[in-house]
């Protein structure tokens, strides 16, 4: 039980973060996040996934943000149509 400890403690996503914002080698970035986690008493982060609920946040967003501007595109493109009144032609340029 112990050994596996120890493995959870050098692999996990959060060292990965580590070795990128400061270059540290893989391990050693284990073993500071590790300390950095049981020193502040946030053991449990490790166990949530708050990076993918992060991720799901972004993407919700700029999913809001495309059909925003995408809207504000097909409602300029039925004002510069030639007043057929439908619209389709407009609507599918902008697709």
């Amino acid at each position: 039980m112990q050994y596996i400890e120890m493995l959870i403690e050098y692999f996990n996503k959060w060292a990965f973060v580590y070795v990128g914002l400061y270059g540290y080698d893989y391990k050693t970035a284990g073993k500071n996040v590790m300390g950095l986690f049981n020193g502040r008493g946030w053991s449990t982060v490790i166990s949530h996934s708050l990076v993918q609920k992060a991720m799901f946040t972004v993407s919700l967003c700029i999913g809001l943000v495309t059909g925003l501007v995408a809207a504000v595109a097909v409602s300029m493109l039925e004002l510069i149509a030639d007043g057929d009144g439908d619209g389709a032609a407009s609507t599918a340029v902008a697709w």
